[in-house]
């Protein structure tokens, strides 16, 4: 087993509540998207509370992913100059890209799904869903990536 798989494993064992947790907030906001407009046709006085509802899921969503991004992040970091010792066993490149598969694996295929999933959902075809997949991951992957980035650049958030 190489390194970085070594990497994604103990990524996964250690923040694996979290993600679960995480996973069910994506899985209530997207049920909610899909039920939930037909639901509040039935039940008026539920009109008002069903943007409440999904507007705090997606906050919670959002707050999540800047709990969870530092944490895999900050885990393994690098030894700087002033570390006591100034090599790892693991090699950098296999640091970034357990890193790498974990945010892809975990994070951003999930989004893709779930979106795919409602625009299926409301009655888009299989084009029209191809050509938003990139704009899906483009859209979702630019507030990840930022706090990849802050993540990396700070000692601990």
């Amino acid at each position: 087993m190489s390194h970085s798989n070594i990497i994604l494993k103990k990524d996964w064992m250690r923040l694996k509540g979290l993600v679960f947790v995480w996973l069910g907030l994506l899985l209530f906001q997207t049920a909610s998207n899909v039920v939930g407009i037909r639901w509040i046709a039935g039940n008026l006085h539920f009109y008002n509370l069903y943007p409440l509802i999904s507007q705090s899921m997606a906050t919670l969503q959002y707050l999540f992913l800047f709990i969870l991004i530092p944490l895999l992040i900050q885990e393994d970091t690098l030894a700087g100059g002033r570390a006591f010792w100034l090599t790892r066993p693991i090699s950098r490149q296999d640091l970034f890209f357990a890193k790498l598969k974990f945010i892809l694996m975990i994070f951003v295929l999930p989004l893709l799904l779930t979106e795919i999933f409602v625009l299926k959902i409301h009655g888009f075809n299989f084009s029209q869903i191809l050509l938003a997949a990139p704009e899906i991951i483009l859209e979702k992957s630019i507030f990840i990536v930022t706090l990849v980035i802050l993540a990396a650049c700070t000692c601990r958030l």
